[in-house]
Parts: C-alpha cells; sequence; structure tokens
C-alpha cells in the first residue's frame, strides 16, 4: 500500500535517481519541491514525486483524443459544406418543392374547412402560381418558344389579314356591347347609358388631342378598355366578384392595421386625431417595408413579371408599360372595395388613354429578355426591410412639404377670392364654389345626379388643384350628412382615386428626379399632359362604373387615410 504525504517548501535528497547531465556522476540530486507537491512512498519506502510538471502522461494522451475528435468533426463539416456547396441548386429546388406542395395541401384543407374565409389566401396563392409559373416558362426557355411558335405566328396572321377581319371582329365586339348594354343597363335603368356617352366623349376628346393622332394603335386602346370594362363588370355586376374584392379590401385593411402598433408607440393611443401624420404616413412605411421584402425574396418580381407578360401579349403594350401597369395593380390596393377595384380598373384605363395620347414613333428597344428590375441590394431580409422604411422619408417629406404649401395656398386664394366677391355682395365666393360651377357639367357626365353634380365638380376640382385627400375627406362628410346619394358616392369614389392633383405632380417630379436626376427635364416637359390624364383615367373609371353600378348592400366610406396608397401612375413613355 503506498503512503502518500505533502511536502512543503523544502529541499530533499532523492537516492538512485539518474542525473539527466551525463557529464555529472552523482548519486544523489538536489531538487526544490514547492509546496503541497504530492510524494509517493513506495514498498521500499523511496518517495517519488508525482507532480503535473513532472509526469504528463495521462493528460498528454487525453489531449491526444480530444484532438482526434475534433479533427474527425472538421472533416464531417468540411466533407457536409463541400457537398452543399455543390448541391445547394437542387436541394433548394427540393426544398421549394416540397414547401410548395405542403402549401397547396394546406390551401386544399382551408377551402374545405372554411371555402368563404379562404377566398383571399386562394387568389393570392393564384396570383404567386402565376409568377412562379411565369418565372419557370422563362428559365427552361418554354415562353420563348410558346411565343415564337404559338402567340407570334397567330399575331402575324391576324395582323396579315387584318383589312378583312377588321370589320368582322368590329362588327362582333358591337353587337355584343350592345346586347351586354341592352341586358345590363338600359332594360332596367336606361339613365345610366348617360356615362357611357361620358366615356366616348372622354376617348375622342384625348384622341383629337393626342400628339400623333395617326400614329394610334388601337389595338391597346381596344384591349385596355375591355379589360376595363370585364374588372368593372366582375366587381359591380357579378356578387361572388364583390365579394372577393371585398374580402380583398378587408384583409388588406386588417393588413395595414399592423402598422397602428409603431404609431401607438411613437405618438400614443390620440394618434387617431391625425390620421394622415400618425396613420397613414405609418401605414405607407410599414406597406413599403414589407414590399422591400417580398421583392427581396423574389416574390413581387415573379409575380410582376407574370402580370406584365400577360399584358403585354394580350395588350400590345411594351415591355416598360406593361410591368408598370402590373405593378400599379398589385402594390397600390387601398382597403375599400371600390378603390381596390379602381385601383385595378384604373391600370388597363391609363394604358389605353397614353397610347392615344402619345403614341410611339419608335419602335421599344427593351425586349422583355433585357429587362432586369432594379431592386435595391440588401444582405438579407432584416436589411431589406429596414431599406423599405428609409425609402420612404424622401416620398413623405415631399407629401407633408407639398400639403403645408399647398393648403396654404389654397386657404389665401379662397380668401382673396372672398375678399373679390364681397366686394361686389358674393361674398360666397371661393375656389370650391367656382370649381362647382364649372366642373358640374363633366360630373353629370360622369354619371352623377344632377343635385350631386355641383358637389361632386367642387370635389373633382379640390382633387385636381390640391390632393385627393381633402376631396375624400369632404366626400365622407357629404355622404354623412346625406347631402349625396350613394351611387353619386360609388362613382365619385372611382372618380378621385389616384394621383392627379398639381400637388401629386410635383410630388412624383420631385421624388424620381431624386433616383433619376438625368430625367427630369422630360419629367417636367411632360408634367401637365400626365396631371390631365391621370385624372382622366379616374373619370373613364367612373363612367364604366356608372354605366354598370347598381347599388351594394354595404358600402364603405373611405377616408384619407385610407386611400393614402392608392395610385394611378401613368406611362407615356
Amino acid at each position: 500500500m503506498e503512503n502518500k504525504a505533502y511536502a512543503s517548501e523544502t529541499s530533499i535528497d532523492i537516492p538512485k535517481i539518474t542525473n539527466p547531465n551525463p557529464r555529472e556522476d552523482a548519486s544523489h540530486v538536489h531538487i526544490n519541491i514547492p509546496e503541497k507537491c504530492p510524494i509517493t512512498l513506495d514498498k521500499q519506502n523511496t518517495p517519488t514525486v508525482t507532480d503535473k510538471e513532472t509526469t504528463h502522461t495521462g493528460e498528454t494522451e487525453e489531449s491526444l483524443s480530444k484532438e482526434t475528435c475534433l479533427q474527425n468533426v472538421l472533416k464531417i463539416q468540411r466533407k457536409l459544406s463541400a457537398y452543399y456547396h455543390q448541391q445547394k441548386h437542387k436541394l433548394w429546388k427540393i426544398t421549394k418543392f416540397i414547401l410548395l406542395i405542403g402549401w397547396f395541401v394546406y390551401i386544399a384543407f382551408a377551402l374545405l374547412y372554411n371555402p368563404e374565409g379562404a377566398i383571399v389566401v386562394t387568389v393570392i396563392t393564384g396570383l404567386a402560381s402565376l409568377g412562379i409559373g411565369y418565372s419557370l416558362m422563362k428559365e427552361n426557355g418554354f415562353l420563348g418558344k410558346l411565343q415564337t411558335h404559338c402567340f407570334k405566328p397567330c399575331f402575324q396572321c391576324v395582323t396579315k389579314n387584318w383589312r378583312f377581319l377588321r370589320w368582322f371582329a368590329y362588327g362582333l365586339a358591337l353587337v355584343g356591347i350592345a346586347t351586354l348594354l341592352y341586358f345590363l343597363v338600359a332594360k332596367e335603368n336606361p339613365e345610366y347609358l348617360r356615362s357611357l356617352a361620358g366615356l366616348v366623349t372622354i376617348i375622342v376628346l384625348t384622341f383629337i388631342t393626342s400628339t400623333h393622332p395617326t400614329k394610334v394603335n388601337w389595338r391597346p386602346v381596344v384591349w385596355g378598355l375591355g379589360l376595363q370594362f370585364i374588372f368593372g363588370l366582375v366587381v359591380l355586376r357579378w356578387e361572388s366578384g364583390y365579394k372577393l374584392f371585398e374580402a380583398m379590401a378587408n384583409t388588406f385593411r386588417d393588413f395595414l392595421r399592423h402598422s397602428d402598433t409603431g404609431s401607438i408607440f411613437m405618438f400614443g393611443e390620440a394618434y387617431t386625431n391625425h390620421p394622415i401624420a400618425f396613420q397613414a404616413f405609418p401605414q405607407a412605411i410599414f406597406f413599403s417595408s414589407v414590399m422591400s421584402v417580398l421583392f427581396h425574396v423574389g416574390i413581387m418580381k415573379k409575380v410582376i413579371g407574370g402580370v406584365g407578360w400577360i399584358m403585354e401579349v394580350t395588350c400590345g403594350t411594351t415591355t416598360i408599360e406593361s410591368i408598370n401597369a402590373a405593378a400599379n395593380i398589385i402594390v397600390s390596393g387601398a382597403p375599400p372595395v371600390h378603390v381596390v377595384s379602381a385601383a385595378i380598373m384604373s391600370a388597363p384605363a391609363a394604358l389605353a388613354l397614353s397610347k392615344l395620347s402619345c403614341p410611339e414613333t419608335e419602335e421599344s428597344l427593351t425586349k422583355r429578355g433585357d429587362l432586369k428590375l432594379d431592386i435595391p441590394k440588401a444582405s438579407n431580409i432584416l436589411d431589406a426591410a429596414s431599406n423599405g422604411a428609409v425609402i420612404t422619408i424622401k416620398l413623405i417629406s415631399h407629401v407633408v412639404v407639398n400639403i403645408i404649401a399647398f393648403s396654404g395656398l389654397m386657404t389665401f386664394v379662397n380668401a382673396a377670392l372672398s375678399y373679390i366677391g364681397g366686394r361686389v355682395g358674393l361674398a360666397e365666393l371661393s375656389f370650391k364654389f367656382i370649381c362647382g360651377k364649372v366642373l358640374s357639367p363633366l360630373a353629370y357626365l360622369l354619371g352623377v345626379t344632377w343635385a350631386d353634380a355641383e358637389k361632386v365638380g367642387e370635389l373633382i376640382g379640390i382633387k385636381l388643384f390640391v390632393n385627393e385627400y381633402l376631396s375624400y375627406e369632404l366626400m365622407n362628410r357629404y355622404y354623412i350628412e346625406g347631402v349625396m346619394t350613394e351611387r353619386s358616392v360609388a362613382i365619385t369614389t372611382y372618380t378621385l382615386t389616384g394621383f392627379g392633383s398639381v400637388m401629386d405632380i410635383g410630388i412624383v417630379v420631385g421624388v424620381i428626379s431624386a433616383y433619376a436626376p438625368n430625367k427630369k427635364a422630360d419629367l417636367s416637359k411632360m408634367a401637365m399632359r400626365t396631371l390631365l390624364l391621370g385624372n382622366v383615367a379616374g373619370w373613364l373609371t367612373a363612367c364604366v362604373a356608372g354605366v354598370l353600378y347598381q347599388g351594394q348592400d354595404s358600402y364603405y366610406v373611405p377616408t384619407s387615410s385610407a386611400i393614402f396608397n392608392s395610385t394611378t401612375t401613368i406611362s407615356t413613355m
């Protein structure tokens, strides 16, 4: 049995230990023992020092074992990393395919469990599927083959024989439209045809004022008006279509309300007392952040590309125009059902009017295969969300300063007019009074009753020279007070939707010039025509609504905070 002892700081002689220095032959080696160093006595009572400074065999073996284990783990990590980098595209495709199948299974269960509640998610899935399908067909070259071997020969055949086919096509279209109008409108409400007269008047006047009337390509004009009419039928004459848009509007409104958390945190519970500054602007920031994330992950790019391709093939518009219109349809929605439908209906109307007012005199050099959406780069999703929020600083700052400036100018103009009118007994003279008198025939032509025409003229004037926010607020007040009928409010909603005021044009020119300074001169040159076409697009949509609208069981009156994101951009390039 071994005996252990601990030595204090002392010196001892240990016999029979060979000196490590061969030149010194000593029978004893004199060494110093540290304090608390364990000493083991064997059977011959020979002390043996067991300090770790003199023997490391066990620990060395343990360290080697740990190092070998870590090296094996490192080898496995390297092999897995190399395999991932070699097969990452296949692995991502497999992962996406599994997630896609899982999502479609979820949609199927949602439709079985609650069909009405699953309408919106099904529509969104359909749009996403359209974009994914378009992207896959484009990557595999199938889209180009389809267009080359199917669409292009068909269009060439029609174009070659168009001089003979056009009379048959025009006659068939006129007969179909006349039949629909008779059964849908004239038979029950012939007075609604006044809106049709307004539509024809707008088209004729736009053609007369065209920059190149002889260069007008009527295909996109006819297709744009046709798509607008189809959208109107779906929303205003098909109950399921109206419910679909209503569900989309409610879902989008609930989605925007998530920004209220930030508003409450920054401004307190009383943020609703200032709906534009503390409610509409935070909604714009939140919406821009979400859109930036969707663009970063590639979802919006595919969806916009798919919808734009459909419009390019059917309407015959250029690639830039199609992408622009598709982006406005998808990105610029607003909660109220009529504002959502107006944003969608105004997109083909804007294309039709731009082709009618500013037809191309040269062939577009940009083809779909050459087009790349310029999306700000982000390192990850969080960076994309932050960039999307920050990018709204310029937009909101332009909106704020223009609202302050133009509201003050309008107050000054009203005070000046009231002073001038008061000198001759017309103290009620104001900008709103003048707009109501001058624009009431236009309002009547759009389809509102003559009793409401002057009020609608006031709203159009305020929207045209100030902004649509104040127009909607005033319309909301008229509707609550009962001085405007429901039909007039519905038509006016379509009329006022979209960027089309002097202030808005200043915002558009200012914001785009900040990102593309070399285009400022071109934008300024086209500013007035763009201002008019932006409003005419809304009037055209209002005419379609006036022809088809019959009233709904429920109607949501939009306010300024609800319509902040609704825009109608006119492409005149």
